[in-house]
């Protein structure tokens, strides 16, 4: 399925459903966060000694869209990077490219409007299909889903933070600029692009603090 078509049925599920569909179960989701391994850095290299957006662990996934897993895919990175006031910490990024992917990529940050206080609002759980159909993330994560569609349409690289970081330190400006910032590179490292590739940013609600921040601390 192309990401066009993809992006048709975003539309028809955001309308009034898509008819035969075959429901995911509550069990079929990702777990939360809170208790995902994948969510914790228990390597031998401190993390002070690693560069801000050292890549530590990846795997692959699958972009949910409501009660529909579709076929495209994904990979999730964690990755070093640092707090509000200045400690080593991780987060993970959900990386998704467009198919055929450019030789030259074009990166596109894009920053969630989630505003939350408990692992389960992390992008990275909702756009996996982490929350069962019906509930507020679960809308939440298909309306971004038609908003990331359009950029994967017209050839971005998307780049989808959890810039609040695993503690969910919520509104901490200078943090979830950081964690932006690392999120792209740990993106570069991962697609092997230079420093020079160029990137965009993205965001709004709780995303355009992270990308106001961002884009003050690029220099």
């Amino acid at each position: 399925m192309s990401v066009r078509a993809v992006r048709l049925l975003l539309a028809t599920l955001l309308v009034g459903g898509v008819a035969g569909a075959a429901p995911r179960g509550e069990a079929a989701g990702p777990p939360s966060p809170a208790s995902d391994a994948f969510y914790r850095y228990s390597g031998r290299v401190p993390l002070a000694r690693l560069a801000p957006g050292t890549v530590l662990k990846r795997r692959a996934a699958q972009v949910v869209v409501g009660s529909l897993t579709t076929p495209v895919s994904a990979e999730q990175l964690l990755y070093r990077t640092t707090d509000e006031v200045g400690r080593p910490v991780v987060t993970v990024t959900t990386v998704i490219a467009p198919t055929p992917s450019a030789a030259v990529p074009r990166i596109i940050g894009y920053l969630s409007f989630y505003d939350g206080l408990d692992p389960r609002c992390d992008p990275s759980f909702t756009l996996t299909g982490g929350e069962p159909p019906g509930s507020a993330n679960q809308q939440q994560a298909v309306e971004e889903d038609l908003l990331l569609s359009w950029y994967l349409d017209h050839g971005f690289v998307v780049t989808v933070p959890d810039f609040e970081g695993t503690r969910l330190h919520w509104m901490a400006g200078r943090e979830s600029g950081q964690e932006t910032l690392d999120g792209i590179r740990a993106t570069e490292s991962y697609l092997g692009a230079p420093t020079s590739t160029p990137v965009g940013l993205s965001g709004y609600s709780g995303g355009a603090v992270a990308a106001d921040w961002a884009d003050e601390l690029a220099p």
